[in-house]
This record gives structure tokens, sequence and C-alpha cells, in this order.
């Protein structure tokens, strides 16, 4: 597995798939993880299951460098406070 983080500013938060508090113009950190299997995060249909339910509630440090107001853990599973989601790249 490999990790790779960047951050971009001033990103418009309709362009992104955050919690409904989230609005206007943020500063978006971005984690890339890469695996060698396809289902390493998986369960039934839902291709992120175990990315999901391992990083909700996992404590982070805020007042470093972003712009929203965010909970002091990551939210990946409450819709209006979503902060942190997962989507599929493929890199051919």
């Amino acid at each position: 597995m490999t990790l790779k983080t960047t951050f971009a500013e001033q990103c418009n938060m309709d362009d992104y798939k955050f919690g409904n508090q989230y609005t206007g113009l943020q500063r978006v950190w971005k984690f890339t993880f890469s695996s060698e299997h396809q289902t390493t995060w998986s369960r039934d249909d839902n291709l992120f299951y175990h990315a999901i339910t391992d990083t909700n509630t996992v404590p982070v440090y805020t007042q470093l460098k972003e712009t929203a107001n965010i909970d002091k853990f990551f939210n990946s599973t409450c819709t209006d406070k979503l902060n942190i989601y997962f989507k599929e790249v493929l890199i051919a």
C-alpha cells in the first residue's frame, strides 16, 4: 500500500461530496491510497466499507491549516457532517 497527502486551497464545496454543513470555498486535504488488491476495503457491495468504518470517529488535529469548522474527529457516516469520504480512482 502507498500513501500520498496533498491539499488544495479555495476548493468549491459543490464539487465535492462532503456534508451539507460545508459550503463555499474551503481547503481540501487529499489522501491517495493504493493497494495491489481491488477488494482490500470492500464488504458485500460496498467498495469502501472497511475504510469508512475504520476511519469513523478517529481523532484529528484541528486548527492546523483547515478553513472549515470541523469536528475533532473524522466523520465518515453522517451525511450533514461528513468530513471524509472515499472514491475509486483507477490508474492504468
